[in-house]
């Protein structure tokens, strides 16, 4: 028949106790931060590149500002203020994407340092959660 052994409840008890206390500070609260930082990243990118978006669209209403400027100019005046007017406005889009591309490798670079960061930090918790183990084991 099979019987409840309090002793045995209770040290069942105060070892899952234990083992959420080590899991929850060396494995969830890292974990969880790294994931809080990584959706910081993420919504930073994104105001970023809705930004870019916006520069992109400034650009192209002051090309379209131009080209109706340009609209009572002769022939020869309008082709010539057209093509400063592409020009400037390719630069701006080149600038515009320049600063996207330099904004997008720096989260990267950040991204995969915070990467090689987690990573120390969880393989050293794991590390001491089984030289806790086994210290426990063994004594």
């Amino acid at each position: 028949m099979l019987t409840i052994q309090p002793s045995v409840f209770i040290w069942t008890l105060i070892c899952f106790c234990l083992l959420m206390l080590i899991l929850h500070r060396l494995l969830f609260r890292p974990m969880l931060s790294f994931m809080d930082a990584r959706r910081a990243r993420i919504d930073r990118a994104a105001a970023r590149q809705e930004e870019n978006r916006r520069l992109r669209t400034e650009a192209q209403a002051a090309v379209e500002a131009r080209l109706q400027e340009n609209a009572g100019l002769t022939a020869q005046a309008e082709q010539e203020q057209l093509s400063r007017a592409g020009e400037e406005a390719a630069c701006l889009v080149e600038q515009a994407r320049q600063r996207g591309e330099q904004r997008l490798q720096e989260c990267r670079a950040g991204s995969a340092e915070e990467r090689r960061q987690f990573d120390a930090r969880l393989e050293q918790g794991l590390e001491e959660l089984a030289q806790a183990f086994v210290h426990k084991f063994v004594s």
